[in-house]
């Protein structure tokens, strides 16, 4: 009687041990490694830790040594090049980039980024079409993202929200948070110089560059802006550094006229509000050039702090377009890259790096 109730005992302790093991539940796992909507989906891919295992240690010497400069992560790293399509949650939707990443691309180093903005009810890819700057990146070795905009309404325009929270966006869509997070996400695979972003667009596009240089402290560098407007008058523009301005409007636009139009702000009064905000000269240098039938005006504003400029290039009679007219030798997109490109967030590079 005893040896049979050794026996059930033992019986009941090897049923106990095998019942004490953890039971996974896949319905609790799965929701626990979805992703938010606006969380990068990369974060999640660490390895899992278990509840009782302590957390590894970093390190100190190699947390040191990736804080001293000249060290970049992505050193000898392979990266994708060529033309790429960006996407990822922001804002509860799918929000989308192009982004160009040329063969001169150095993983290494941390490149300029040019961000290009398209006009209201068109799209990066039309934008890339007519604003192109491939063979600069070629050439220079930089970034080139041209974002894409949500759709409006019924007509599923593209569009852009150039102001912060304000009555006057169309959407409630929060374009300047989409910016910043597809900056971050660029940076994630293809490190950036983050004092040499640039922001460029036409249009409703040049609204959206402006914007970036109003209300995101030294996000960007300097701007361009082809046939846009600022929409503030400077009573919420307030910039807490200088940044270099170059305007493009033609004097015969019809969409967004040279004289303003609906209380908004002239292309002239864009222009002064940059140049009393950098402290340039407020009398400007203009030179006259001819390309065929058009005949374009360059006012140089210079002297500015931090020797920030601004230039304004009036188009006689131009319309409302991404201008192709040279200008000894040089297009649109060509005018802006050589202007943008001497100045970081700091101010003017004394010697901005080319390969002419």
């Amino acid at each position: 009687m005893r040896s049979l109730s050794l026996v059930l005992a033992t019986l009941l302790l090897v049923g106990c041990a095998e019942s004490s093991e953890p039971q996974m539940v896949p319905e609790e796992v799965d929701v626990q490694l979805q992703p938010s909507p606006d969380q990068n989906v990369e974060e999640m891919e660490a390895p899992e830790q278990i509840a009782d295992q302590p957390v590894p240690i970093q390190d100190s010497k190699a947390e040191e040594e990736l804080d001293q400069p000249g060290t970049n992560p992505m050193e000898g790293t392979e990266v994708p090049r060529g033309l790429i399509d960006v996407s990822f949650a922001f804002g509860g939707e799918t929000r989308e980039s192009l982004l160009y990443v040329p063969d001169s691309y150095n993983p290494t180093e941390g490149a300029p980024l040019m961000l290009s903005f398209h006009g209201f009810g068109l799209d990066s890819q039309s934008q890339l079409e007519q604003a192109d700057m491939r063979s600069l990146a070629d050439r220079d070795g930089i970034l080139l993202a041209y974002p894409q905009g949500t759709p409006l309404g019924i007509s599923r325009f593209p569009h852009w929200n150039a102001l912060p929270n304000s009555p006057e966006n169309k959407t409630a869509v929060d374009d300047l948070g989409f910016v910043r997070e597809l900056i971050s996400q660029i940076e994630s695979d293809y490190p950036i110089n983050r004092e040499r972003i640039y922001a460029s667009g036409f249009s409703n596009g040049g609204m959206m560059a402006f914007a970036l240089a109003c209300y995101e402290k030294d996000l960007v560098a300097a701007v361009a802006v082809v046939s846009g407007q600022l929409l503030d008058n400077g009573e919420t523009c307030s910039p807490e550094s200088p940044i270099g301005v170059i305007t493009l409007h033609g004097t015969d636009d019809r969409v967004i006229p040279y004289e303003g139009a609906f209380g908004q702000l002239s292309a002239q009064e864009a222009v002064d509000f940059w140049v009393e905000h950098n402290e340039t000269n407020t009398s400007p240098q203009i030179d006259t050039f001819n390309d065929g039938d058009m005949t374009i005006e360059r006012h140089v504003y210079d002297q500015g702090n931090n020797g920030v400029a601004v230039q304004h290039y009036k188009y006689l009679e131009g319309q409302h377009v991404w201008f192709n007219q040279r200008l000894e030798g040089a297009n649109a997109s060509e005018l802006i890259w050589n202007f943008v490109s001497d100045y970081s967030v700091s101010g003017i590079i004394l010697d901005p790096v080319r390969r002419d």
